[in-house]
C-alpha cells in the first residue's frame, strides 16, 4: 500500500537534502574518511566512511528517481564522485528526484533514506522524523 504523499512530505525532503549537502558540503578530506554511524538496519555491519554512506544514499536516490518516472536506465548507477564532489553530486540526484514524475510514489523511502544517512554523517542517533 502506498502512503498518500503530501506537499509537507516534499517539503521535508527538500528541506532534508538542502540541509545534508551544505553540512557535508564542508566537510574536510579528514571528516569525509571519519567512520560513519549506523545507516540503517541492513547496513550496520558496512557503514564505512562518512563518503561511503553519502555515496549509497546518492545511488538510492537514483534508484528511486528511476522508480518515480525520471527516465533514467534501469540499472544505471551513478559514478562515485570524488568525496569534496558528492555533495554536488547528492544535489544533483536529489533534484532529479524531486523533478521526476512520480515523485510522491517515493517520496517517503527518499525521505527516510536521507533523514537516516544525515544522522550517521552527523553523529546523531538515528530518528526518522515523517509530516
Amino acid at each position: 500500500m502506498t502512503t498518500p504523499i503530501t506537499s509537507r512530505t516534499l517539503e521535508a525532503l527538500h528541506h532534508e537534502v538542502a540541509s545534508l549537502v551544505r553540512r557535508v558540503g564542508d566537510f574536510s578530506p579528514q571528516r569525509w574518511a571519519s567512520t560513519a554511524g549506523e545507516v540503517t538496519g541492513d547496513d550496520v555491519d558496512r557503514a564505512g566512511s562518512k563518503s561511503d554512506a553519502v555515496y549509497r544514499l546518492v545511488i538510492e536516490l537514483a534508484r528511486l528517481s528511476r522508480e518515480a518516472g525520471s527516465g533514467a536506465p534501469a540499472g544505471a548507477v551513478p559514478a562515485r564522485a570524488t568525496d569534496l564532489a558528492l555533495a554536488d553530486q547528492l544535489a544533483t540526484l536529489a533534484q532529479e528526484l524531486l523533478d521526476a514524475r512520480e515523485v510522491g510514489l517515493v517520496a517517503t523511502s527518499a525521505l527516510e533514506a536521507v533523514q537516516a544517512t544525515r544522522a550517521a554523517v552527523e553523529d546523531l542517533p538515528r530518528q526518522v522524523r515523517l509530516p
